[in-house]
């Protein structure tokens, strides 16, 4: 069938995931044009490239929230049973292990504009990408560091009037790391091709980011860490299934651009993201393709921590733009860094997820929700937990609040009551309600929602 989800499916967005790790470190301002009508931050980044950023590297260290949500990460993966060798522990230590293992202070850093080139070979045109760097760092400090962590020395020489640096062997491909001089602590380092380009876009010989990729980036918010792309269209499938369910991408070609921030506001960090479409009709068709991508997205994910972090991820239209944006408390986010580096076991966790398939059938004059065990695989009542939001009292109901299975369980596994076809509970709801049938087995550290629902009114 082809799927075709509410706007609340799309509260499940992979969107907020893909910017958990860069939520920290979000004060400051950064400006966005110069007051020359340059690109401000983006003026050093030659035209065609796919994928640009800026970020505030001093506001990023600057702010406490950095600290904490690199410390819990580390925190979820202090399990013995998978602690690497000599891994860093804490974000101090992190700080302190890289300076040792590449000689330079990162805490010198004062801000990068990393770019790539997302077409041609394996995704990398043959300009690849680079980053352009202000530190406090001298060229030879960056070219011993390269010389010791590539294994092969460096030579000198000149592009347009400017130091360059070079290899002297070839690597793999001929894809060498180079370093291009552009003023006083300000350098550029990636692809043999992006650092020639960056030196000529300084010197003025090129043209710098395209128009529409610099307006784009221009109506991002203030935020130490701002980006925009350019979807690489050859690389955007025309659909995707998965059992039944099948995904039309083709709006995705429509969009101009995607850009974004990851902002601060007050004890919170967010990220908001904007597609840009051509008109009005087209941003309409976006929203429906990626409510539909995020809800296959959500089939394949099995953690339950995920699901609940991806339920607070909005969307909005304005116009001719569709917003996505994402934002939680730093204490909350922690807690969700640290369970997401929790490292699981994944086959066993295919092995045992029960397949199930729940029906849920609403009774608005009663303010009910019958969710039955429609066929599947027997499972323990203990096992099985509703959560979820719109609980209500109601006449006859089995349940009013969220919590342990309270309805029949007419089967048995060993000596304790299980749910098999047929069995069913009866919850009280308001017509908002959203609720989910989770797999939870005590003491084992996995779980898995094995069906959803909203009302009419969600």
């Amino acid at each position: 069938m082809v799927h075709s989800p509410s706007r609340r499916d799309l509260l499940r967005s992979g969107a907020a995931l893909t910017a958990l790790t860069t939520l920290a470190g979000c004060s400051g301002l950064m400006d966005s044009l110069g007051e020359d009508g340059s690109a401000g931050p983006l003026a050093t980044v030659p035209d065609g490239v796919t994928l640009a950023l800026t970020v505030d590297a001093e506001a990023v260290r600057d702010d406490d929230a950095t600290k904490t949500l690199v410390n819990a990460w580390f925190e979820g993966r202090a399990d013995p049973d998978y602690a690497a060798e000599n891994r860093p522990e804490s974000y101090d230590d992190l700080l302190s292990r890289f300076e040792d293992d590449f000689g330079l202070d990162p805490t010198a850093v004062s801000s990068l504009t990393p770019f790539f080139n997302g077409s041609g070979f394996y995704g990398l045109g043959a300009r690849g990408g680079a980053a352009v760097v202000t530190a406090d760092w001298s060229a030879e400090d960056i070219t011993d560091s390269l010389s010791d962590s590539m294994g092969n020395s460096y030579q000198e020489d000149e592009h347009y009037g400017q130091p360059i640096y070079h290899p002297e062997t070839d690597s793999f491909y001929g894809a060498g790391i180079w370093l291009g001089v552009l003023g006083d602590g300000e350098y550029v380092v990636g692809w043999e091709g992006a650092v020639r380009e960056t030196i000529e876009v300084t010197l003025g010989e090129v043209e710098s980011l395209d128009g529409r990729m610099q307006s784009a980036f221009a109506t991002t918010r203030d935020a130490p860490v701002r980006f925009v792309l350019d979807i690489p269209l050859g690389l955007v499938p025309d659909e995707i299934e998965r059992d039944d369910t099948t995904v039309y991408l083709e709006p995705l070609n429509e969009v101009a651009t995607v850009a974004g921030a990851v902002y601060r506001d007050g004890n919170s960090r967010g990220v908001e993201v904007t597609m840009a479409a051509d008109d009005t009709a087209t941003a309409e068709n976006l929203v429906d393709t990626v409510e539909g991508y995020l809800a296959y997205a959500e089939q394949g994910s099995e953690r339950e921590t995920m699901v609940e972090t991806l339920d607070e991820v909005a969307i909005s239209r304005d116009g001719s733009d569709v917003v996505l944006r994402y934002e939680s408390t730093v204490d909350d986010l922690a807690d969700t860094v640290r369970a997401f580096a929790e490292p699981r076991d994944d086959r066993r966790r295919r092995r045992d997820t029960p397949a199930v398939a729940f029906s849920f059938e609403y009774d608005e004059s009663a303010g009910t929700v019958e969710i039955t065990h429609d066929g599947g695989d027997t499972v323990r009542a203990s096992e099985i937990r509703l959560r979820g939001t719109g609980f209500a009292d109601a006449a006859g109901a089995d349940m009013t609040r969220g919590g342990r299975w309270r309805g029949s369980s007419s089967g048995e596994i060993g000596d304790e009551p299980a749910v098999v076809a047929g069995d069913r509970v009866v919850v009280g709801v308001d017509g908002d309600y959203e609720l989910a049938v989770v797999w939870e087995p005590e003491g084992d550290g996995v779980s898995a929602t094995l069906a959803r629902d909203e009302g009419p009114k969600a």
